[in-house]
């Protein structure tokens, strides 16, 4: 029973102790009201009496506070969903009864029902924690980090060979997990990048030694924010970028005639005879480009942008800056900088 309600019948209850004499028919009103609003003092008396009894039941056991975005597992089990995303990042079983669960998103949804229930229960208290978290909370993820001399584009496919101890239990984890991770390159100034694309898992394949052949998909670009050691590898804390499209139909078109001179200039470094052949075999795939590479759109054109620089025979050095762009032109006019320099090379080329 809310406050107000035991408020309200309290002074209707007071009120009806001060009426001045009256006939049957007043009296008898009279009393119907006393009895509704001593009912509704009982209630309210037997609601806040009772309340302290089932306050901790809206507790996450995990951060011992209001829960705030409560998140529920097939189990049963409630928690809050930053919590839960903290403490299955490389595992899916229940922090409490261990039994295992599947999410379609790495993200646990909010169970409605609950939160809507807490936040009239307890109005104010949820919006403090709401605060609290708000302050706390960005939008990161936290992703553990495979580190080497090779940098990948959105969209790309990418077959890794996991035998390194660490990277081989970094992988064992992430399999039990949400099944993504982050590639970064890997850097000789301060160890990393903090640039890098982030992958799930699609195929894996364990050998007899324990070693992995292990497919991935790359999926979007990401910064770290911080990161940590754990037993070897780098855990991070990650934001993801957005990219810059097209915004108006000149940018577009712009953008299309930016497509038109890579494919050129393309083909003119294909005809260079200093190339080894399996370069040249990928400058020609970006000359030959067909209709399953489509770019009508904005997004098409993006990612165009995104698989011509993972088809550019260039070091994972060069490739790295494309990587950071945030535009797609921008990403286009350094590949076309690119090709012209191969081009323009007569013998041999120092950049592939």
């Amino acid at each position: 029973m809310k406050l107000e309600e035991f408020e309200k019948a309290s002074e209707c209850f007071t009120q009806g102790k001060k009426l001045p004499a009256a006939n049957d028919k007043e009296i008898f009103d009279k009393l119907q009201q006393g009895n509704h609003c001593s009912a509704l003092l009982r209630n309210a008396s037997r609601s806040l009496g009772s309340f302290a009894e089932f306050e901790s039941e809206f507790e996450c056991t995990l951060c011992l506070q209001l829960f705030y975005n409560p998140s529920t597992l097939p189990c049963g089990h409630t928690f809050c969903q930053h919590c839960l995303e903290t403490a299955t990042t490389f595992t899916n079983k229940c922090p409490l009864c261990r039994t295992i669960f599947h999410f379609h998103d790495s993200k646990p949804p909010v169970t409605i029902t609950l939160k809507n229930i807490i936040e009239k229960l307890f109005k104010e208290e949820y919006a403090a924690r709401a605060a609290q978290t708000s302050q706390k909370t960005r939008r990161t993820f936290r992703i553990p980090l495979l580190v080497m001399n090779l940098v990948c584009f959105p969209g790309e496919q990418l077959p890794l060979h996991i035998y390194e101890t660490k990277y081989r239990t970094m992988f064992k984890r992430i399999l039990q997990g949400c099944r993504h991770f982050g590639l970064v390159l890997d850097s000789p100034s301060n160890g990393i990048n903090t640039i890098g694309c982030s992958l799930v898992i699609d195929q894996c394949e364990g050998l007899p030694d324990g070693r992995l052949i292990v497919q991935c998909n790359a999926l979007k670009r990401f910064r770290i924010i911080s990161r940590e050691m754990v037993d070897g590898y780098w855990y991070a804390e990650v934001e993801y970028l957005q990219d810059v499209l097209p915004a108006t139909d000149d940018a577009l078109f712009e953008m299309h005639q930016l497509i038109d001179t890579v494919r050129e200039m393309a083909a003119k470094a294909a005809t260079k005879n200093s190339l080894a052949a399996e370069h040249t075999e990928q400058l020609q795939q970006i000359v030959t480009y067909n209709s399953q590479i489509p770019t009508n759109t904005p997004e098409e054109c993006n990612r165009f942008s995104y698989w011509v620089c993972a088809m550019l025979p260039i070091a994972s050095s060069l490739k790295q800056p494309l990587l950071e762009m945030d535009s797609g032109s921008e990403r286009l006019f350094r590949v076309i900088s690119l090709l012209d320099r191969v081009s323009r090379t007569s013998a041999g080329c120092g950049l592939l």
